[in-house]
Parts: structure tokens; C-alpha cells; sequence
């Protein structure tokens, strides 16, 4: 993530938590599945949250949509884009979530399909096939009518069949005894709506250890989430889900890879429409948003992107050049055109590097290096910062993960002066790269910024 110089032109997955008997929650960063370059390309947004789940021994994927939100718009698979893997079609449209969709036959969906608008050929509703169905203000339905052809509508141009596959029905939990195939131990997707089809929930659910994945836990699963209507997409190998470009579950047993399936259903954001608070389109759900605004109004920071929309990348790492030019607007360093440093001659961060050699806060990385593209560590910042600071080195022992390293008394010296608690109960974290947001929070704090 760069910082931006020039002055601007004006101006995931949130993570809920939820906890209860029987349902065991994990929170997860989307980082924590390897979500890095592809995924920062793509559009964030408060109105997706995504949340891993572990009921019994299956791990549910649930990602939350608020459909409401003008950003967000309802993405499925045209004819001419059919049978292909999720994470292509993902790729394909941009989608910031996208799950695989009907059952199908010789490549083709089992029941109705629509993408764009455009029906795809030979598709109809049949009699024991539910559908999901969305218009371009993403009003969306689950088929109300069991056992019948429901009339189409012109105006839905999403449209994913789910056969004979109704979880919940105006909020009622669907009885499955009897049907073998419905306690199979294989992988599942369903998709589900809230009574007032303002929330979209998208779940995958893993092939478990023992047992099977029993289509009634699902149900009462997503009745507990807020769906009260919700459906069966096809399951087993062809269960996918990916968010923000990385495919965040667990395939099927002996599936090395994806599986080709007819069609999908995505949910798309569109940046240009995101609501948003305050200087910055990207920060409105980051605990420290408000330190984020305090050292922009200071002029220490611009953001990572200018114009109408700006951005901050609160999660995205800092270099060692960023740094560099952190320090020197917060501290008003002046910039220095001696040449420090023989690793980055001509570079347009070189003064900010020679500004803090000539303060006295790094002499580089090694004899006359800078190595300005290395990712900054929690460490190696608290102790920029608290030489640039001026700060009394701290013997007190307030984190266990620290002892004996160079950043030790810094980091105690930054505990001392109420700038970091560290990451956990006595635990600094110092070898971990600091994202951009906690830089925000370590200058407002140390310059009494609010």
C-alpha cells in the first residue's frame, strides 16, 4: 500500500461474532486464508460480513449481505459463461462473494436460469424445483410455492435454481425424516433471505469427521442467523465459496480441485456507490478509525488512493519508506537532500530516509542501506517512533514475547506512556508487520492527536 503524495482532488469479511449453545464461533480474519493481492484489488465494503462457524464437527462458512446497500448489486452466471469453475466466475465479474449454484444436467441448470437478464435456453421452472430470483434493485425472492410453477417475472435478472430443496419456509424449519440423502456426510450450499429480503445469507458447509450434514442443522442454523425463507444450491463436490478472490472452504473429500458447475450466484460491489463516514470510504468498521482521522486532519497522512472516494488500507502492511514519511510529517523533520543511503538514489521517499539518518532515529538497515520496500514490523516501529519521540527507554518488564529483543524497551517505554497495550495479555507482537491502521493509532496517541 503507498501513501499518497499529492494532495487530494476534493476527498473482510466486517466480522461478526456471534456466540450460543450449540454453535461454537470463530471469528476469522480473511488474512488467516491467504487473502492478499487478488483480494485487496476488490471492492470492500461493511455491507458483506463473512464468519466461520463450527457446528458439531462441520465447519459452516456464512457470509451476511445487507442488500439495501447501494454498493452491493446480485451477479449470476449468463448461458454464455455456464460450466465453469466458482473461482472463475469469481474472477470473471469481480465478485466480492460467489458460491456455486442449481444442480445440473450435461452442463446445463435443472431449473430456471437467468444472468444479465438473459434466459438461459430451454430454462423453465418445474413444479419440484425452488428458485432464487432478484431484481436489479436487488429485490429478491426465494419461490414462495412448493409442488408448483410459479409465474416469471420480467424483472428478475438473477435467477438460481435449487430443486426440490427448501430449507425454510416463512420461517418455519422443513421436515426432512426420511430421506437418506438429506444426512449424507458430504459438503452443502444454500442461500437464504430475512423476512423483510433486506439480508442475503450464503452458506457452505464442509464435510465433516463423523456423522453427516444434515439438511434440518442447516435449517435451524440459518432460522437462528435471521433467514426466513431459505433454500438447497447442488452440494458435494461442487460446493465452493469464495470471498474477496480467495476460496475460503474445505472441498470435498478426494476433490483436489473445483469442480466445473453450470452456474453461480455472486454478490458484486460497486466502489463508486459505497457509503461511507468521515475522510476515508475504507475505514468506517476499523476500531481505529478515529486515530486515522486525527493524523489526517494533522496532515501527516493523505490516505493510500486520492480522489472522490478515498482511501486509507487500514489492514495493508507498511514499508519502511512509508514509514519514513510518517515520521517526517508528524514530527516536522526537515528533509535532507545528503546522501545517506546508496539504495535509493533518484527515489522519490530518498530525503524522507536521509531526514530520519539525519535525526538520528535508523542509520539503515546495514552500511549505507535503507532497504525502503521492507515491511515494517510492530517492533521495528515502536522503536522509530520512540527515538523519534525522544522517549526514555523502559526496563520494565510489562510483555513476555519481547525479552532480550532490541525492541524491549520501547516497547515497555510506549506502555508507559499509554501509546500500545501491546496485542494480547503481555504479548507485543513485535515480529508481526504493522498494519497501516495501527501506525495511526501508535502517532495519535503519541501526539495526543484526541
Amino acid at each position: 500500500m503507498r501513501e499518497v503524495f499529492q494532495s487530494r482532488s476534493h476527498g473482510t469479511i466486517p466480522f461478526s461474532h456471534t456466540r450460543g449453545h450449540p454453535f461454537v464461533v470463530f471469528v476469522l480474519s480473511l488474512f488467516l486464508f491467504g487473502i492478499g493481492s487478488t483480494a485487496s484489488a476488490l471492492s470492500r465494503t461493511p455491507a458483506i460480513s463473512y464468519v466461520r462457524h463450527l457446528v458439531g464437527d462441520h465447519n459452516y462458512h456464512l457470509v451476511t449481505v445487507n442488500l439495501a446497500r447501494p454498493e452491493i448489486s446480485i451477479r449470476t452466471t449468463k448461458d454464455s459463461e455456464g460450466y465453469r469453475i466458482t473461482s472463475s466466475f469469481s474472477d470473471l465479474v469481480g465478485a466480492a462473494v460467489a458460491i456455486n449454484g442449481d444442480w445440473f444436467i450435461a452442463r446445463r441448470p435443472r431449473g430456471l436460469a437467468r444472468g444479465v437478464g438473459e434466459q438461459w435456453s430451454g430454462s423453465t421452472d418445474l413444479s419440484n424445483h425452488a428458485f432464487i430470483a432478484c431484481t436489479n434493485d436487488n429485490t429478491c425472492l426465494i419461490e414462495p410455492e412448493r409442488d408448483s410453477v410459479t409465474p416469471l417475472s420480467s424483472a428478475w435478472t438473477s435467477v438460481v435454481g435449487g430443486n426440490d430443496a427448501r430449507l425454510v419456509q416463512n420461517g418455519i424449519v422443513q421436515s426432512f425424516s426420511g430421506h437418506n440423502v438429506y444426512v449424507e456426510n458430504t459438503p452443502r450450499t444454500a442461500v437464504g433471505l430475512s423476512a423483510d429480503r433486506q439480508t442475503l445469507f450464503l452458506l457452505t458447509v464442509e464435510q465433516g469427521t463423523t456423522g453427516g450434514t444434515r439438511w434440518e442443522t442447516i435449517a435451524t442454523f440459518l432460522k437462528g442467523r435471521g433467514a426466513w425463507n431459505a433454500m438447497m444450491f447442488d452440494g458435494g463436490g461442487s460446493t465452493t465459496m469464495m470471498v474477496y478472490g480467495q476460496r475460503v472452504n474445505r472441498l470435498k473429500n478426494g476433490t483436489p480441485t473445483e469442480r466445473k458447475v453450470a452456474n453461480h450466484f455472486a454478490v458484486l460491489v460497486d466502489l463508486n456507490k459505497i457509503l461511507f463516514n468521515g475522510t476515508f470510504a475504507d475505514d468506517d468498521d476499523s476500531i481505529h478509525e478515529a486515530d486515522i482521522e486525527a493524523i489526517y486532519a494533522a496532515g501527516i497522512t493523505k490516505g493510500c488512493e486520492g480522489g472522490e472516494r478515498p482511501r486509507y488500507c487500514p489492514d495493508g502492511s507498511v514499508s519502511r519508506y512509508h514509514m519514513a514519511i510518517f515520521l517526517v510529517r508528524a514530527f516536522n523533520l526537515p528533509l535532507s537532500s545528503t546522501n545517506y543511503f546508496d539504495d535509493d538514489n533518484g527515489h522519490q521517499y530518498e530525503r524522507y530516509a536521509n531526514a530520519l539518518y539525519r535525526a538520528g532515529i535508523t542509520t539503515g538497515c546495514s552500511p549505507r542501506k535503507y532497504c525502503g520496500d521492507r515491511k515494517v514490523t510492530r517492533g521495528e516501529m515502536i522503536t522509530f517512533l520512540g527515538r523519534a519521540a525522544g522517549w526514555s527507554k523502559s526496563y520494565i518488564n510489562y510483555f513476555d514475547d519481547d525479552n532480550n529483543r532490541f525492541w524491549e524497551p520501547w516497547a515497555n517505554a510506549a506502555r508507559n506512556r499509554g501509546v500500545t497495550n501491546g496485542c494480547g495479555f503481555r504479548r507485543f507482537c513485535g515480529e508481526r508487520v504493522i498494519t497501516r491502521a495501527e501506525v495511526a493509532a501508535f502517532l495519535s496517541r503519541t501526539l495526543h492527536l484526541r
